[in-house]
C-alpha cells in the first residue's frame, strides 16, 4: 500500500523499492489471499513505472496460481490491478479466463471484466457504487485517456473532473499531471 501511495505522490523510485520489498515478502507466505493481493499491487507499480517485465512475470505466476483456486476470494478485490496490465500488455483473455470461471460474482470481479474490456468508464462506475473511490480514480483517469484519443472531450472532461477531484484531496501528484496533461489535450 505504501509503495502506492509513493507512486500517486509522484515517488517512483520509492514506489518501485516498495514493490521490489513486496514481491519478496509476498512469496514468503504462500497464502492465496495474501499473494495475489500483493503481488497485484507490485505488478500495477512495476508497469506504472516503466518495467513492463516484472509486471508481465507477476501476471505469469498469478494465472498459473488461479488455475489452481476453487475461487479467487480475497484475491478478487485487486483482480483489475491484473486485468489493466493484461489489457495494456494484449493479454485480457487470460483475465476472462479467470473471471469466467469465478463462481463468486462481486462487484471487483464485474470491475476487473470491465477492465479487461477496455471499459474504464463501467468499471470506475462499479467502484463508485460500492466506494473504492482511490481505483474508481485511477480508473476514470484511464477511461478520460480513452475519451480524449477518441475525441470525446466533453465526456473526457467529466471522468477528468471526478478523478482530480480525488486526487487533489489526497496530494496525488503523478496522477493529478498526467489529468492536467490530459486537460491540456482536450482543451
Amino acid at each position: 500500500m505504501r509503495g502506492l501511495i509513493r507512486l500517486a505522490r509522484g515517488d517512483g523510485s520509492g514506489a518501485e523499492a516498495d514493490a521490489e520489498r513486496t514481491a519478496e515478502l509476498a512469496h514468503e507466505n504462500r497464502d492465496p489471499q495474501r499473494l495475489y493481493t500483493s503481488l497485484a499491487m507490485a505488478a500495477h507499480i512495476f508497469f506504472s513505472v516503466g518495467r513492463e517485465r516484472p509486471a508481465s512475470e507477476i501476471l505469469d505466476e498469478a494465472f498459473e496460481g488461479f488455475k489452481e483456486l476453487h475461487h479467487l476470494g480475497f484475491a478478487g478485490v485487486e483482480l483489475h490491478r491484473y486485468a489493466w496490465i493484461a489489457l495494456m500488455l494484449g493479454r485480457s483473455d487470460e483475465i476472462f479466463a479467470v473471471v469466467d470461471r469465478e463462481p463468486f460474482q462481486s462487484p471487483w470481479i464485474e470491475t476487473a471484466r470491465a477492465v479487461a474490456a477496455g471499459d474504464f468508464r463501467s468499471a470506475a462506475d462499479v467502484l463508485g457504487r460500492i466506494d473504492a473511490r482511490t481505483d474508481e480514480a485511477f480508473l476514470r483517469l484511464r477511461a478520460a485517456e480513452q475519451l480524449v484519443a477518441e475525441g470525446r472531450r466533453a465526456e473526457a472532461d467529466e471522468e477528468l473532473r471526478r478523478a482530480l477531484a480525488f486526487y487533489s484531496s489526497v496530494g496525488a501528484t503523478r496522477y493529478i499531471r498526467e489529468g492536467e496533461a490530459l486537460l491540456a489535450a482536450s482543451a
